[in-house]
């Protein structure tokens, strides 16, 4: 069982009984505060760390080449409606595949062991398999987020 919590009374139940924990839209620095709480209300509840998965939900705008990211990032500002300062800006992985991978592993630095992906072309898929392609790989070579 997965839960998706922020609120410490949601932490507090996703450490006691998940087998997954889930926060979305937070920016690399904000996820790993949260996974710091989540991590004390595991040891307060009495439970391993290792046992429990951490996931961050995140937007992504994925780019063809590196000359694209602006355009990237501008498609996604238009398609979920935000203004230039909007702080899930933050929390998305914009740009070209390597962009998008160096911001994963910033992920990974602050706790995730997974990443939810969604996608500003759905319900196209250019994007999904752009990703699936060209930086599913280089995230699973090393330590995994799935």
């Amino acid at each position: 069982m997965w839960v998706a919590a922020v609120g410490p009374q949601a932490i507090a139940l996703a450490a006691r009984r998940a087998d997954g924990w889930e926060a979305s839209f937070l920016p690399p620095a904000g996820f790993a505060d949260a996974v710091a709480r989540f991590d004390a209300a595991l040891v307060a509840a009495g439970r391993s760390g290792d046992v429990v998965r951490r996931s961050v939900e995140v937007d992504a705008a994925l780019a063809d080449a590196p000359h694209e990211g602006a355009r990237a990032a501008e498609r996604f500002r238009a398609h979920c409606g935000l203004g230039r300062d909007h702080p899930l800006l933050d929390a998305a992985l914009v740009g070209d595949a390597e962009a998008v991978v160096a911001r994963a592993l910033v992920y990974r630095e602050a706790g995730a062991t997974d990443l939810m992906v969604g996608f500003v072309d759905f319900p196209d898929t250019t994007m999904l398999e752009r990703f699936a392609k060209r930086v599913l790989p280089a995230l699973t070579a090393g330590p995994r987020i799935r």
